[in-house]
């Protein structure tokens, strides 16, 4: 298109067409045009000949500012424009909301890669308000770019109430929704094992772990080791795939009905590396087929023996640092080291010492964080949690009903629908036994989110001392829990 047409003037249409069609002709200036006019904003309503007083409201789903837009969001841009332009022709006040997501993780992973690649700094060597201002400068570049992709697509939205998911006002919001969770106990705070990145020293969802199954081999120094343990005149081997969290163990289980170690029952053997005695415990979680039948216990990096020391009143000794090093809890000699090199100095120290009996490759499934690519550690932290078991049930119970209503009305798709509601009802169930941790919005530890703050603040009153539930005011002793992020 080559007419001269000032930005948000009508299209000059009276010049020649192109020999054939052309998109960009075609589309050429009318945006502005459109723009300028108001005709996406829902004001615009009230100059419609043809308004009705109903209103129909939209939000865009705000893409990550990571990037550009993708295949995804071009289709539900065209398939929402369709909708809320017909909407508009039917006369209804409309409202359709554009906007951009700050992604948390995935933001600030590819920003520190940027700052590594342009600048060669990595992100601890920067303040905080440092970084957080070059992730807002990332986010005026690519923000600018999705929004200018959007128009070329054709979307009427509102741009005048283009949002982000970091402006004050929205924070507000998540803060209200918050407290209210709060306050009607669906959110509380626990310890609990968590998925910790030690590359971004932050929890991490269970949806942005990845299961990667290693082969047998793939991964040097990977695999089983056995350890002897000993008291008196016995002995007890005990395999690992981790002997770089033997400083956090607390016990060895192995099961009641195994015959070879009915005798050792109730026994205590001397940790290796100190002078902490371990007991051998029963428990019918214990696989005797799996290796030596005799395992270490290592409740504050292991899920399963979490639950085990939960069961049996065991101790919880945590022994990493939040970047993965080694913490006091070992010996000095071990203090500091990655662990990844704490694997290959303790199993130098087993040797050394005669404790060592073999190692075997072994196939493993490890967890990876899939922003990073850092093997991701379970951490025992204090965390806030939702419980799911009632929102678990009320789905249930839609899908079921779903489900009736499509194999009446649609016979071909009973199967398909059928098979979908198992599925869904399958993982519903599983939902409801486990309590899941928000770790998206609520337990980041990320330099571009604001931290979550809460406070308990007590004022004091004469012969009235006392306590309230969290979240709750009580006149009678004038104690309350402050909420805030």
């Amino acid at each position: 298109y080559t007419q001269k047409t000032q930005p948000g003037e009508k299209k000059d249409t009276s010049g020649p067409l192109p020999a054939a069609y052309s998109p960009g002709y075609v589309e050429a200036t009318w945006y502005p045009w459109w723009e300028k006019q108001g005709f996406f904003r829902p004001e615009y309503h009230a100059q419609m000949k043809h308004a009705r007083n109903e209103t129909f409201s939209l939000c865009f789903p705000p893409p990550n500012v990571t990037g550009s837009l993708h295949l995804g969001h071009a289709l539900t841009a065209a398939l929402q424009d369709a909708r809320v332009r017909w909407r508009r022709m039917q006369g209804h006040k409309v409202l359709w909301i554009p906007g951009c997501d700050h992604a948390g993780i995935a933001t600030q992973v590819v920003v520190e890669r940027q700052l590594w690649k342009d600048q060669g700094l990595r992100r601890e060597e920067m303040s905080r308000e440092e970084f957080v201002s070059e992730v807002w400068r990332w986010k005026a570049e690519k923000g600018d770019e999705i929004y200018h992709q959007l128009r070329r697509l054709g979307a009427s939205l509102d741009w005048e109430r283009s949002c982000f998911t970091l402006d004050p006002r929205y924070s507000e919001a998540v803060t209200e929704g918050f407290v209210r969770l709060h306050e009607g106990g669906c959110v509380y705070r626990d310890q609990g094992l968590v998925n910790w990145s030690c590359a971004l020293r932050s929890t991490i969802s269970d949806i942005e772990v990845c299961l990667s199954l290693t082969p047998r081999g793939a991964v040097p120094d990977l695999g089983t080791v056995c350890v002897c343990l000993c008291v008196g005149q016995d002995e007890v081997v005990v395999a690992t795939t981790r002997p770089e969290t033997m400083f956090g163990d607390v016990a060895i289980a192995v099961h009641p009905e195994d015959q070879r170690y009915i005798h050792l029952h109730g026994s205590r053997f001397r940790h290796p590396f100190n002078s902490r005695l371990l007991p051998l415990l029963t428990d019918t979680s214990i696989q005797p087929e799996l290796g030596t039948g005799a395992v270490k216990v290592t409740p504050a990096h292991d899920h399963t023996d979490y639950h085990l020391a939960l069961r049996h009143s065991l101790p919880i000794i945590h022994i990493f640092n939040q970047d993965g090093t080694m913490n006091s809890h070992c010996d000095s000699w071990l203090q500091g080291q990655p662990r990844f090199d704490a694997r290959r100095l303790i199993l130098e120290a087993l040797m050394e010492r005669g404790l060592h009996r073999g190692s075997e490759e072994h196939s493993l499934v490890l967890p990876v964080c899939s922003r990073t690519g850092d093997i991701i550690e379970p951490f025992l932290r204090s965390q806030w949690f939702v419980r799911c078991k009632k929102m678990a049930t009320q789905a249930i119970a839609v899908s079921v009903c779903l489900s009736a209503c499509l194999s009446v009305s649609l016979s071909c798709t009973h199967t398909l629908s059928h098979a979908h509601t198992i599925t869904l009802s399958v993982s519903l169930t599983h939902t409801q036994t486990h309590i899941l941790c928000l770790t998206h919005t609520l337990s980041l530890r990320l330099w571009t989110l604001g931290d979550c703050v809460s406070l308990r603040v007590s004022i004091k009153r004469r012969g009235k001392p006392g306590s309230v539930t969290s979240g709750q005011w009580d006149p009678t002793c004038g104690c309350v829990t402050v909420i805030g992020v």
